[in-house]
């Protein structure tokens, strides 16, 4: 069985480098200062981020739709992320440190 593992885009969180505080905090969008490493794990470039180092802390809803699937979740994104390539039957870094869920899959 295949797999990909790719970060989200970058540009469907621009507008977040536009914002002003109280815009973000109206679109419940907070800026965090990383305490640890590991523990801020960016969902754009799929690395943690440094000590110090600041992010947006934010609600994203990564199926959407109406299903009994739908979800969201709080993610990190870092100020400075880019897209990171798309990894192909490969486990990013950062995720085996624990910060990435993967689902366990098996075939008949």
């Amino acid at each position: 069985m295949s797999y990909l593992i790719s970060g989200l885009d970058e540009k469907m969180f621009q507008d977040l480098f536009a914002m002003d505080d109280v815009e973000r905090t109206k679109n419940g969008v907070t800026l965090v200062k990383a305490q640890c490493k590991p523990g801020y794990p960016c969902r754009v470039s799929l690395k943690d981020a440094e000590i110090s180092e600041f992010l947006f802390l934010l609600n994203y809803e990564h199926l959407s739709g109406e299903s009994p699937f739908r979800s969201s979740h709080a993610i990190f994104i870092r100020k400075d992320a880019e897209s990171c390539k798309i990894y192909e039957q490969e486990i990013p870094k950062f995720s085996i440190s624990g910060r990435l869920r993967l689902c366990k899959l098996s075939r008949k």
